[in-house]
């Protein structure tokens, strides 16, 4: 089993290696405020991986919970009230990073906020409830410059055929209003099976690096 676990940390750190040395990978989180744990345990294991992980959020639960974590090299928490949040700021601090992971309030969304062009991954549970959500965070972020592609991950708790439903329920509306394409990672693991975890993280890091931010010939401040 250690054989297994150390081969899946090295193929996750080859992943994170083989950034393009002149883009930034970028992921907006939906839903990280409910399920802040599933964020830290991704975000914590892209930078175990060796990966520059940036994280910026709004939501203090999130700020708090990975500051409060062992000290991890290469991984940086902000807070979007103390950053100035703009759409150059997240480009300049991706160009920086192999991935760049926003967790913003569902207000700043409805607002308009100008987001650069990134993955989006939806994170919930299966209940219609928070399909529902699921779908008007989806809706906000629209017409904000996201890609058609998205991806839902399931928190854990969620049976697999439940979560199948679910999405597919989601996919259909996406698909059907807003021109939207879903794919699903599935649901989160349970918190001891480390080799899942890493396969999931891995999982999720290379499809966040098919939308990356390019560099642009301009100095950065």
């Amino acid at each position: 089993m250690r054989d297994r676990a150390a081969d899946q940390a090295s193929g996750l750190r080859q992943v994170m290696a083989h950034r393009d040395k002149n883009s930034g990978a970028l992921v907006n989180l939906l839903g990280a405020g409910e399920h802040a744990p599933l964020l830290a345990r991704l975000v914590q294991i892209w930078a175990d991986a060796g990966g520059r992980i940036t994280v910026i959020t709004d939501f203090d639960l999130v700020f708090s919970q990975l500051r409060e974590n062992r000290r991890r090299f290469g991984l940086t928490v902000l807070h979007a009230m103390q950053l100035g949040l703009s759409r150059g700021a997240i480009e300049r601090i991706a160009l920086e990073s192999d991935l760049t992971v926003l967790a913003l309030d569902d207000n700043r969304l409805a607002r308009g906020f100008d987001l650069p062009a990134c993955a989006q991954l939806v994170l919930s549970d299966s209940s219609p409830e928070a399909v529902a959500t699921a779908y008007v965070r989806l809706k906000a972020c629209a017409g904000l410059g996201s890609p058609t592609e998205v991806c839902t991950l399931f928190d854990r708790g969620s049976a697999p055929t439940v979560a199948l439903a679910a999405h597919q329920r989601l996919a259909h509306a996406a698909s059907r209003f807003l021109g939207l394409r879903l794919d699903c990672a599935g649901v989160a693991p349970e918190p001891i099976a480390v080799e899942a975890w890493q396969r999931l993280a891995g999982s999720i890091g290379r499809w966040a690096g098919q939308r990356s931010v390019a560099a642009q010939p301009v100095a950065l401040h």
